[in-house]
């Protein structure tokens, strides 16, 4: 396992994600794209209800899935021309996301390459100085996609990947990035353990549909 520090704030993104549970921002017409095999909208890329894992939902109590965020506007700033995020509320959160699917569409696959590689942990957890990301060792072939990056994240004290509160997981299929966030937080006892084994089957589920999508399968 490697660990990752980082204490950059994307104040953007910090404010897509708690808006997610008070509507849409920036809504746009579907952009036909090239996927590769297929011909994709990147609305297609997000999960549907019944394709989140029942196991992760009934751990984390979700209670309903949020109003879907879309822009063509507010990424620009790292090169992609478009992004969407699904989200999903469990019963405690008020309104806030417990698990995430965020999408970014590059115009060319070098792009989505490029910003791939320069910030793997993704846009998610650059919440505070501190925080660190512990890599867990996936086989290259337990996924389809063409990069892919499963971490657990923890704020000063470290956390092992059998015992992790936040997870993330950064894919890479073609010009498309995809972030997978899952965290469940409760007013007295803070962020809960969230089973190592039910959220690789949420990436796994995301990762299957995707993959299918876009011609990786």
């Amino acid at each position: 396992m490697r660990t990752t520090n980082f204490g950059y704030t994307s104040s953007m993104f910090i404010l897509a994600l708690m808006v997610l549970g008070c509507g849409a921002s920036g809504s746009t017409a579907p952009k036909v794209v090239d996927g590769g095999a297929a011909r994709v909208h990147i609305d297609e890329l997000l999960l549907a209800d019944g394709q989140v894992p029942k196991a992760i939902k009934g751990r984390m109590n979700i209670s309903r899935q949020l109003v879907d965020v879309r822009s063509s506007t507010d990424v620009t700033f790292i090169g992609a021309s478009a992004y969407r995020i699904r989200s999903w509320s469990d019963k405690t959160q008020g309104g806030a996301p417990s698990l995430s699917e965020v999408v970014y569409e590059f115009p060319q696959q070098v792009e989505a390459e490029e910003y791939y590689s320069e910030r793997d942990v993704g846009e998610n957890f650059h919440l505070a100085d501190g925080m660190a990301a512990t890599s867990l060792d996936v086989e290259s072939s337990e996924f389809a996609a063409d990069d892919h990056h499963v971490f657990c994240v923890a704020y000063k004290k470290r956390r092992t990947v059998e015992n992790c509160e936040q997870w993330g997981a950064r894919m890479r299929y073609k010009q498309f990035v995809v972030d997978l966030v899952a965290r469940q937080y409760d007013a007295n006892r803070g962020y809960t353990k969230i089973p190592k084994h039910d959220f690789l089957d949420f990436v796994a589920a995301a990762d299957g549909h995707i993959a299918q999508l876009v011609g990786n399968s």
